[in-house]
């Protein structure tokens, strides 16, 4: 069996998403438990968060811009691993 290459560029962007997508739920931790040590749903300490709240938003916009970028969102609910797998099937299928 032999693997499909992933070209450079989108190995890089596969790379940062995953960072991406990390960093967000490394945030979301913090975030949630800032908020389980105050025992309060809501944060309400403005001025410490909102730098986290700002950092949380913009690395989901450009996480989003990746998928975007990797037509992630247009196929779907289906990882890219298996949409490769299923395009190495498609193609060895139509080889033979």
């Amino acid at each position: 069996m032999q693997a499909k290459v992933v070209q450079h560029p989108n190995k890089v962007e596969i790379r940062l998403a995953v960072f991406d997508l990390w960093r967000l739920l490394h945030l979301q931790t913090f975030l949630v438990a800032d908020a389980n040590q105050r025992r309060t749903v809501v944060n309400r300490r403005r001025r410490e968060l909102s730098r986290i709240h700002e950092q949380y938003d913009a690395v989901d916009a450009r996480s989003l811009r990746r998928v975007e970028a990797l037509d992630l969102d247009k196929q779907p609910v289906m990882d890219l691993t298996r949409r490769l797998a299923q395009a190495r099937v498609t193609q060895e299928a139509g080889g033979q």
